[in-house]
């Protein structure tokens, strides 16, 4: 096995991000979770809770989901074509793409399922996609 070709990533395509169809048209353009931008939203969104994450409690949910929500917003989801709302096209902004990731979980789950994969950053496969 060749280790590079199994594991390799591109390491600018997880900060710049990389375009991902959903189907019908549609795709995202996601970076890398945990890239280095998402580690420091991550921290600065933490920092009022800090005390009480260092003294080993846990965020309330509501708050851990607006975290969540601003920091893929800003960091993990760059772009989109191709997305409708009700039929009508929806052009990317980060207050368009806030909105969507509250109101669709699901969308959200998608969204940070394929920045996590490293098959999406895959240095192979991204190669090969830009040969085609």
């Amino acid at each position: 096995m060749d280790i590079r070709k199994a594991f390799a990533t591109d390491r600018q395509a997880e900060q710049d991000g990389v375009w991902v169809a959903l189907g019908e048209g549609a795709r995202v353009k996601v970076a890398r979770f945990n890239n280095p931008r998402h580690r420091a939203v991550l921290d600065r969104l933490r920092r009022p809770y800090r005390s009480l994450l260092m003294a080993g409690r846990d965020l309330p949910d509501d708050v851990a989901e607006s975290m969540t929500i601003e920091a893929t917003a800003e960091t993990l989801l760059l772009d989109w074509d191709g997305i409708e709302d009700n039929g009508t096209p929806l052009p990317f902004s980060k207050d368009n793409a806030r909105r969507l990731l509250a109101d669709l979980p699901d969308f959200r789950d998608a969204v940070a399922f394929l920045s996590m994969q490293a098959e999406t950053f895959r240095r192979e496969a991204l190669e090969t996609a830009a040969k085609n």
